[in-house]
This record gives C-alpha cells, sequence and structure tokens, in this order.
C-alpha cells in the first residue's frame, strides 16, 4: 500500500523526530519521475550521509565501494 502511495506521490510525511536533511533526502528520493530523483553520488556527497558513513564504515571500505560513485569527475554530476 506505501508503494502504491508513492507511486502516485501521495505519501505520509517522514516524521519530524528525523532531521530536516533527512526528511528533505526522503522527499526527493520519493519523486514520482527518476529525472527529479537525486543521483546515487549526490545523496552519498550530502553531509549529514558523509558524517555517519565516516563514523561506521572504514576510509579503506569507502574508497573500494563508494570511490566510483563520488569520484572528482562524478562530482560535477
Amino acid at each position: 500500500q506505501l508503494v502504491s502511495k508513492i507511486c502516485r506521490g501521495h505519501f505520509p510525511p517522514v516524521s519530524v523526530h528525523y532531521s530536516h536533511s533527512l526528511r528533505q533526502l526522503v522527499t526527493q528520493l520519493f519523486k514520482i519521475n527518476p529525472r527529479d530523483r537525486p543521483s546515487v553520488s549526490s545523496v552519498l556527497r550530502r553531509p549529514f550521509l558523509e558524517r555517519h558513513i565516516s563514523k561506521h564504515v572504514s576510509t579503506q571500505v569507502i574508497r573500494e565501494e563508494f570511490n566510483d560513485l563520488v569520484s572528482p569527475q562524478n562530482k560535477a554530476a
């Protein structure tokens, strides 16, 4: 049921218990038109996510797993 609501663009707002940055990101990710959604690389470059990723994932794993997504040539996207 939630999936069909998201597909129609009608979904409940994200709880205010979450940060404004996260609520804004979820809203952008739920856009009906895929072209209006942020790219994976732009999502991973969000400062609030970068902070959480760096706390829980080693630098080596970040380089190995995410380098292609956040490399300088993709940062312009």
